[in-house]
């Protein structure tokens, strides 16, 4: 737009390297990109995620993680059933974030009872539920009550700080769903392992 008339635009020299992605299989970019080309063009993407996680698996992956706030769809969404699957017949763990909804808030793409049908379905299906069901402590203990495969974490260096559990609210919750349906999820990097490790000695 700013050329004058008569004014010759200057040769430009473009130095464009293309490097090709190795093993794509393994790359969660890519992958999650062809299965949301082929839900979009309505193809069948239960197959692309079977050879995305058999790639990831014969890597050495020892688990699944999803994020179901991030990708906007409820734990129940049938979208999810290829996944399930797959953990189900592997006998993969899945860890699944908890919380974040259409309105905000913990309440909505990932509360845990919301995984029922799921369990029904599948019945060697082993989900770790992070951060105890969010703000739905009670659903996570009546999970891990009711069906075998599921359990729950929590991040005890966050203990005993504003917005957090106390230490003697953390080990009742923990009591409640069965001290061997409950892990220790670091959340790392976003933890300090210092704390960690202090903090789990002084447990009961």
């Amino acid at each position: 737009d700013n050329l004058k008339k008569g004014e010759k635009v200057k040769e430009l020299k473009i130095d464009i390297k293309i490097e090709p992605v190795k093993k794509p299989f393994l790359n969660a970019y890519y992958v999650s990109q062809l299965v949301a080309e082929k839900l979009v063009r309505n193809f069948p993407h239960r197959s692309t995620v079977h050879n995305a996680m058999n790639k990831v698996m014969e890597a050495g992956a020892k688990g699944v993680k999803i994020v179901p706030n991030s990708l906007h769809i409820y734990l129940n969404d049938f979208r999810f059933w290829p996944v399930y699957d797959f953990c189900n017949r592997t006998g993969l763990p899945l860890l699944t974030a908890c919380g974040g909804g259409p309105g905000g808030g913990w309440d909505g793409w990932a509360r845990p009872t919301i995984l029922k049908q799921a369990f029904e379905e599948f019945k060697n299906l082993k989900v770790i539920m992070a951060h105890f069901g969010g703000e739905h402590p009670q659903d996570a203990v009546d999970m891990a009550r009711k069906y075998p495969g599921f359990y729950t974490d929590v991040q005890v260096d966050s203990w005993d700080e504003p917005g957090h559990w106390t230490t003697k609210e953390g080990i009742e919750w923990i009591r409640k769903a069965g001290v061997d349906k409950v892990l220790h999820g670091t959340n790392y990097p976003g933890g300090d392992p210092v704390k960690f490790v202090d903090k789990l000695k002084k447990l009961p």
